[in-house]
């Protein structure tokens, strides 16, 4: 039982994960944790992808994630977020 001393009746510790909702190739949102993307990266074959992948997103498990928009886009909001913009 936690006692209310006044100022503060409890404190609750909360891990804030840092998202970014990105697109995938057949339209669905992807909702990817920043601090897990290790790399991004333009496809190398086009016709593997359909044209329609505009970026890898490579992840900490060794999956990667086609998204349709573009890697400095990618790049700029991940950065904005990780440094807290």
């Amino acid at each position: 039982m936690i006692e209310n001393s006044g100022k503060f009746a409890g404190v609750v510790a909360v891990t804030l994960f840092q998202y970014i909702t990105l697109h995938t190739l057949d339209g669905r949102d992807v909702h990817l944790n920043t601090k897990q993307i290790v790399g991004i990266g333009a496809p190398k074959d086009e016709l593997l992808f359909a044209g329609r992948a505009k970026c890898i997103v490579h992840m900490t498990d060794g999956k990667f994630v086609s998204v349709t928009e573009e890697c400095q886009d990618i790049k700029v909001r991940v950065e904005a977020i990780r440094n807290g913009k």
